[in-house]
């Protein structure tokens, strides 16, 4: 069993869990995944758009290394349990002594919980976070968090909203499909790095800020095509989306890869092929051969049908003396 604070392990349920699919999917449930690590518990979920984690640390712990992944449905009834105790800490370990039915089982005093675990392996998600960002800022969530809620008359799942950085002030728009300014939503500032512009969805930007913990939110970025990661008491990785006319950018760009790489292959065949116009063909090599030897001595120097038996014996062979050769020779 590990011991951790009740209000810390409900803050962490709360946020986390915003991030799971709405409904179930034959490829992925709606589910919450849990790894236990001596003192530290990291909980995860995501809905394939956004993926939602959080460090926790513990203490008094017996565990060493445990996985487990729950059905959200019943983390809804683990968070219900978490608000109506009035206990300071609250106690958490696995039962797996049952190998087909394993569960994780909270206690607080006397009471306690017992959920049971999904059999199905949740995704290797610590694979999708890079390990190390270029650029960090730091804005103030509530600003950020009530412009996009003051947005009104748009499909917000479908919307997308660009950050425009520039001497530490953000310009929030929203932009259509091709890129193209619709209105500005707020004008904010912001301490440390950003990239210049970075494009993402409307909908899950606002629901991560909302789901925050603190009074700032901090973003990590790489680039406008890598993920980001947006730290509010817990951490949400987002990919950013990119516009039709950045796509329609990228796939010029590599057109012009494709035929620069295409070029490079038809030069490359064509020396190739002058090198292979240099050597002499087999009828070729045939026809000197045989104009000195038989096809018996040939065969001496190994098999008729390769053509380096044909060269060796053609090597072999000795200039005839010349005339002038010969009157030195008898001189």
């Amino acid at each position: 069993m590990t011991t951790f604070n009740r209000k810390d392990l409900l803050a962490v349920f709360k946020s986390v869990s915003s991030a799971c699919y709405e409904f179930d999917y034959s490829y992925a449930p709606s589910a919450i995944n849990l790894q236990f690590f001596n003192d530290k518990l990291t909980i995860a979920a995501t809905d394939g758009h956004r993926l939602a984690y959080q460090v926790i640390i513990g203490s008094d712990s017996d565990m060493t290394t445990q996985e487990i992944t729950i059905h959200k449905r019943y983390c809804d009834s683990l968070i219900d349990f978490l608000k109506t105790s009035k206990e300071e800490n609250i106690g958490i370990s696995i039962d797996d002594t049952d190998f087909f039915s394993k569960k994780i089982i909270l206690s607080i005093g006397k009471e306690y919980v017992q959920i049971e675990a999904i059999s199905r392996p949740f995704i290797k998600y610590q694979e999708l976070i890079p390990l190390s960002f270029n650029h960090e800022a730091t804005i103030k969530r509530s600003l950020l968090v009530n412009a996009l809620k003051a947005v009104k008359g748009i499909d917000k799942r479908k919307a997308t909203v660009k950050l425009r950085s520039s001497d530490n002030v953000l310009s929030v728009d929203l932009v259509n499909s091709d890129g193209q300014f619709i209105e500005r939503v707020a004008t904010l500032g912001y301490t440390g790095s950003m990239v210049p512009d970075i494009n993402l969805n409307f909908y899950y930007l606002s629901e991560i800020l909302s789901k925050g913990q603190t009074k700032e939110v901090t973003i990590h970025q790489n680039s406008k095509l890598e993920p980001i990661i947006i730290e509010s008491g817990y951490h949400c990785l987002l990919m950013p989306i990119l516009i039709r006319a950045e796509k329609e950018r990228l796939g010029d760009k590599k057109q012009q890869d494709q035929k620069i790489t295409t070029k490079t292959q038809e030069v490359k065949k064509t020396k190739i092929k002058k090198v292979k116009d240099t050597t002499p063909k087999m009828r070729e090599l045939k026809a000197i051969a045989l104009s000195v030897l038989s096809k018996d001595d040939v065969r001496n120097f190994g098999d008729l049908r390769k053509k380096a038996t044909w060269q060796a014996a053609i090597a072999s062979l000795q200039p005839i003396p010349q005339e002038s050769d010969r009157a030195l020779v008898a001189a």
